[in-house]
């Protein structure tokens, strides 16, 4: 696997702006997306992914121990095949993101409001590949994921172009645009 995009290094001081989950599948991984803002108000993604053990095909970002599941290895998202196949599913099946909830010392878990809507534009054609092993390259700002036959692009400067197939698009309080497309 080619893992060779860069980490996104945002300038200046970023803070969180936003940010939404997608389920996983079969609890296997943790899906966020975070959406950061630097100082003079550029928006960029971070989508990242966890997992309870090490995943030696994907860039590992980190490590954290979570206040439910335990110790988490740290993915850069477009590097693991969980991320992609979900992103391809919400994509094709006009999916949204998933319901968050708060776990705090033992309570019962607390829905918690989303911050980012996503929605998939796709026609829910079912041609989603299975997703075994991604290859990634960088143009430009955007990570390009080679899924089997099947491109897809993530835009870590989400822009408010209109692509020519099946996309995600997010909207925030602050704002709206593309966040992947299928090429």
């Amino acid at each position: 696997m080619d893992c060779s995009p860069p980490i996104l290094v945002v300038p200046h001081r970023p803070r969180t702006d936003d940010g939404f989950t997608s389920n996983a599948a079969r609890g296997e991984s943790g899906i966020e997306i975070h959406l950061v803002r630097d100082a003079d108000g550029s928006v960029y993604q971070v989508p990242l992914t966890y997992r309870g053990a090490p995943l030696p095909t994907a860039r590992r970002v980190g490590e954290m121990e979570h206040s439910v599941l335990g110790h988490r290895y740290i993915y850069d998202a477009t590097t693991d095949p969980v991320y992609v196949g979900q992103s391809l599913a919400t994509i094709d099946g006009a999916g949204r993101e998933a319901e968050q909830f708060l776990h705090v010392d033992g309570t019962a878990p607390r829905k918690v409001e989303n911050t980012v809507r996503v929605r998939g534009n796709g026609s829910g054609s079912g041609a989603v590949p299975t997703v075994i092993e991604v290859r990634t390259t960088a143009a430009g700002t955007d990570t390009v994921i080679e899924a089997g036959d099947t491109p897809v692009v993530v835009h870590h400067r989400p822009g408010d172009t209109e692509p020519t197939g099946p996309a995600l698009f997010g909207e925030w309080n602050t704002g709206r645009a593309l966040l992947a497309h299928i090429r």
